[in-house]
């Protein structure tokens, strides 16, 4: 009876651990499938982003502030942006749990959606109800974001003043 305790035992624990793989894959796969997803719905915006813009600079007749580009570009940047975080999540299953690397990347990432999803909730709306200057700052802060997380992850998660030491050192060390 003692040896079918053990075996049962080790059976809960392999189905568990099975379990928990299992879990944290289909995290990572959603993840990335939602990315996917709201790229695809937010792709037609470019489109939409015209006619915005011809509709605002045609209701703006005579202003001295009639510049429209603005949407076209907060659209290219969320769609960017959006590739970047689809990409984000198979790299992210491979790292290690439990290493600094593994938290900055997290940190990084999940800044970079939640700017994502502001700037989505501002420019995919049949019309626009925020702000230009929010919009145009918004648009400027997701693309900060998501330059300085594909730097992080090019460089192997190391800050960039880290990195540039480092690499200095390696310099010294040859010469």
């Amino acid at each position: 009876a003692v040896v079918s305790t053990q075996s049962t035992g080790k059976g809960i624990m392999e189905e568990h651990k099975k379990a928990s793989k299992f879990q944290r894959f289909m995290h990572y796969y959603t993840r990335y499938h939602n990315h996917e997803m709201s790229h695809k719905l937010e792709e037609p915006l470019l489109s939409t982003a015209k006619m915005k813009s011809i509709a605002l600079s045609s209701a703006a007749e005579g202003d001295a502030d009639t510049d429209t580009s603005f949407i076209e570009n907060s659209v290219k940047e969320l769609l960017k942006a959006r590739r970047v975080l689809r990409s984000s999540y198979p790299y992210g299953y491979y790292l290690q749990d439990g290493i600094h690397r593994k938290v900055l990347f997290e940190s990084m990432q999940r800044e970079l959606e939640v700017t994502t999803e502001t700037l989505s909730q501002m420019v995919a709306r049949a019309y626009l109800r925020t702000p230009k200057a929010k919009i145009i700052d918004t648009a400027q802060v997701l693309q900060q974001s998501r330059l300085k997380f594909v730097d992080a992850v090019a460089n192997g998660l190391i800050p960039s003043e880290l990195a540039m030491v480092t690499e200095r050192r390696k310099l010294l060390k040859r010469m």
